[in-house]
């Protein structure tokens, strides 16, 4: 049985992946059934620009998408999502860690992070020079 917190891990991987997958199915808009709050990752996705909005209502949120690039359309779309289980042993990765990645992928991911103070992308943290444990990559 599972606890709320691989619960929480294992809708937010449903949610993510069901963006992936509607993207890559030229869909315009999601309806998501859920009970849990994923405002937080969605207000971040949208404000990256991988969605247009959201709205939650009792029982699912309806996504909508932006459409696919188009001439003159600067769109983010998700082109590559992985969840990592660990880049490290315990799976934290310090500032000096996110700078290394950031120079390496030149600036293409985008890290999402658990820390202290919420979830952060990887250009929150190295702004807020903390560290934080990694939920999933973007690409």
């Amino acid at each position: 049985m599972l606890n709320k917190n691989q619960k929480f891990a294992q809708q937010f991987r449903h949610l993510l992946s069901t963006i992936k997958r509607c993207y890559d199915q030229n869909k315009s808009q999601i309806i998501f059934k859920t009970r849990l709050n994923n405002n937080l990752i969605l207000g971040k996705l949208q404000a990256l620009g991988y969605i247009q909005s959201y709205q939650f209502f009792k029982d699912f949120y309806l996504i909508k998408l932006k459409p696919l690039k188009t001439e003159g359309n600067n769109t983010q779309v998700i082109k590559s999502l992985s969840f990592k289980k660990a880049m490290t042993p315990k799976g934290f990765i310090s500032v000096n860690q996110q700078k290394l990645n950031q120079r390496r992928e030149g600036g293409v991911t985008i890290n999402f992070l658990t820390t202290d103070r919420g979830v952060l992308t990887s250009h929150e943290i190295l702004e807020k020079n903390i560290g934080g444990k990694l939920l999933f990559i973007i690409k």
